[in-house]
């Protein structure tokens, strides 16, 4: 006999959470809870598992506060991760960080404000760099597919001990650094040659050197005095002295200015160190000595030039050094009073920017938007670099708002066509919607989405200074870390599906992410990672249903209904609920569970068995297939002492390597008297 109620189907994977409407107003597929699912195929399906990826802690666990999957080369992969205490270590493909040996020591005392992004390759040959920025040091620089690392080359003369800078991101052909406590509201460029070049094409002080070559006693450093102005010999009267100068980075003239002429008809030489011997320089112009005038001597920079300083004893070994000497000495010695040391072929000035130095804190990040530079600064304020017009002296910097705030430095992310950023006050704003709304209360995903008080209270503002953030492209989700109320540690990730016009909002729940970023496989296809507070980093979609052999629980509840959306005659009614009806794909050989609740209190739980493919002697022909895709199937459940108004539905699963994929639920239900059950008073 056929079945006489109201069979009603739920449809499953068109919308996320959504909490904040009173039950009348609900889509029948919204979700209450959706803790470590995915909606991406159309289902909803418990996430992929997590593999650790290096077996032994790092820094013997210490916390892990930024990763970078580095690709030095296209065809070159390496992992980069960076810790607390300030070591950095490279993993060359065998998950060991080579054995656990930094590259890199002494970098301070860090947090998750550590940042690392992509420059360099400004002209052919020029190896691609990864600019590290700890914040608590000097940048550091990875060139190349390099084993070591190198502070950066030309820094501002202001980024020095305690000042420096904390942000850099690449625009314009450009590096733009920021953050440094000298100047707080100030956005330094480099020079679109060399992104390691903040000082122009003068070196500053702190990268050059000048040391006297006296061949009879060691060479003696004479920087601090010539950058006094203090009168300096430079060549004695005796033969074979002379000076060096040393430059962090090639250089091709040096201006002088004489302050003690030469007697006599000296013979001078000009030499390169090459890396095994000294060499003549190509000299296009020379001093002359014999006049009390600033002169200068330049040459072309050899391309076999090598740091170092070979048979001498001086200056910076990491430097590059030339070398002049008297071969036959001037009967007078011969003094300057200034040095210049320069690189011609750098931009004539780098751009630097002030940026409303009267409002808010400092500058905290920023990020690249429809081809201008968007500046987040704390507590408050986003302001505007326009770079697109080729001649920086007329780019200009404007006010974006003064009313809104970034929650950290890595909080914001690019969204397809869109901005959206952690903010402040403990929610999520898409600066496309602010723009088209004119406000950004009207961009706020939570607020829009129907589930701002319900993420509220799952996530604990005090984790909100240590806020990371990722675009997983793939999928198109915008994921967001931060924790719960119980603990100071980062222990949970809200998740924004914005492949439909509706942001669908998710929980991830079962990790631990201290700072994401994105690790393409071995298909190159870019999936999330993470490192964790412990000293490991975690490759997150792997093809699994374990987190590192451990398993997770999966689960998501639709949320209270009556039917009236189906029916406004259904609303408010007496029912009796008789049949669930399950629609899935088949994940593996093993059951998922729901719990059903009527009225606010459980009833039952159902198991539904999922089978995906059977052994060479159970299968019967014309049901089951061997080696084939898994096909949608069905499973219909009686309902027992489950009589009430309004009905919920948990879904779940928390065994190892098991999952579920729901495409819907279907239920059947007869309307009741109206009489009152003992639940309901």
């Amino acid at each position: 006999m056929a079945y006489t109620g109201v069979t009603v189907p739920i449809v499953l994977g068109q919308s996320g959470l959504i909490t904040d409407d009173p039950l009348s107003q609900l889509p029948l597929n919204a979700l209450q809870k959706a803790n470590n699912v995915s909606v991406f195929s159309g289902t909803i399906e418990k996430q992929l598992g997590t593999s650790k990826f290096n077996a032994t802690a790092l820094d013997s666990g210490a916390e892990i506060v930024s990763v970078f999957d580095w690709f030095p080369t296209p065809t070159v992969q390496r992992l980069i991760a960076l810790t607390a205490t300030g070591k950095l270590y490279r993993d060359t493909g065998d998950t060991t960080f080579s054995s656990g040996t930094a590259i890199g020591t002494g970098l301070g005392t860090l947090t998750t404000d550590a940042h690392m992004t992509t420059g360099g390759s400004e002209s052919a040959g020029r190896n691609k760099k990864l600019f590290i920025l700890p914040g608590a040091s000097q940048i550091q620089i990875i060139s190349g597919d390099a084993s070591v690392t190198t502070s950066i080359a030309l820094p501002s003369a202001d980024w020095a001990t305690s000042n420096y800078p904390t942000f850099a991101i690449p625009y314009q052909n450009r590096m733009f650094v920021m953050g440094s406590a000298a100047d707080r509201h100030r956005v330094y460029g480099s020079s679109v040659d060399d992104h390691e070049n903040f000082v122009g094409q003068n070196f500053g002080d702190s990268r050059w050197q000048l040391y006297s070559r006296i061949a009879a006693t060691p060479n003696v450093d004479r920087t601090s005095a010539i950058q006094a102005g203090t009168a300096t010999t430079i060549f004695t009267t005796t033969n074979n002295d002379g000076f060096l100068v040393y430059a962090v980075n090639t250089f091709d003239k040096v201006t002088i200015t004489i302050s003690q002429a030469q007697t006599g008809v000296p013979v001078y030489t000009y030499e390169y160190w090459n890396g095994s011997a000294w060499s003549a320089l190509t000299t296009t112009a020379v001093p002359d000595y014999t006049a009390l005038a600033t002169d200068t001597l330049e040459f072309n920079i050899p391309s076999n030039w090598a740091v170092g300083d070979g048979t001498e004893v001086g200056g910076n070994t990491a430097y590059y050094t030339i070398r002049a000497l008297a071969t036959t000495a001037p009967g007078t010695a011969v003094q300057i009073t200034d040095m210049i040391v320069t690189n011609t072929s750098y931009s004539t000035s780098v751009p630097t920017f002030s940026v409303f130095p009267g409002e808010g804190d400092g500058i905290l990040c920023a990020a690249v938007y429809r081809g201008l530079l968007f500046i987040f600064k704390k507590p408050q304020g986003v302001y505007v670099i326009d770079g697109r017009d080729p001649d920086t002296a007329n780019w200009t910097v404007s006010r974006y708002s003064d009313s809104f705030g970034v929650a950290s430095p890595h909080s914001v992310i690019q969204v397809l066509g869109d901005l959206i950023a952690a903010n402040s006050i403990g929610s999520y704003t898409s600066l496309q919607a602010s723009d088209k709304f004119g406000d950004f209360e009207a961009g706020d995903i939570l607020q829009n989405a129907k589930v701002e008080t319900y993420i509220r209270n799952q996530l604990n503002f005090a984790g909100l200074p240590y806020s990371q953030s990722l675009y997983w492209p793939e999928k198109k989700i915008a994921m967001f870390t931060g924790q719960s109320s119980t603990t100071m540690t980062r222990d949970r990730m809200l998740l924004i599906d914005v492949g439909r016009d509706i942001p669908r909002i998710m929980l991830d729940t079962k990790e631990t992410p201290n700072c994401l970023a994105l690790r393409k496989n071995s298909n190159g296809i870019s999936r999330p990672m993470y490192g964790s507070a412990a000293g490991f980093v975690y490759l997150m979609e792997q093809a699994t249903y374990n987190r590192d052999s451990s398993a997770f629980l999966g689960e998501f509840q639709t949320a209270y209904t009556d039917f009236g959306q189906v029916d406004a005659g259904l609303a408010g009614k007496n029912k009796i609920f008789d049949f669930l009806e399950v629609g899935y794909i088949p994940t593996g050989n093993n059951s998922f569970f729901i719990d059903v609740y009527v009225d606010g209190d459980f009833r039952q739980t159902l198991s539904f068995s999922q089978y995906l493919g059977v052994g060479l002697d159970s299968f019967v022909l014309d049901e089951d297939s061997l080696a084939a895709d898994p096909q949608s199937s069905a499973n219909r459940k009686q309902l027992r002492s489950c009589t009430g108004k309004k009905i919920s539905f948990r879904v779940y699963n928390n065994n190892l390597s098991e999952a579920f994929k729901v495409e819907r639920l279907i239920v059947s239900f007869r309307l009741s008297g109206e009489q009152v059950y003992s639940t309901q008073v």
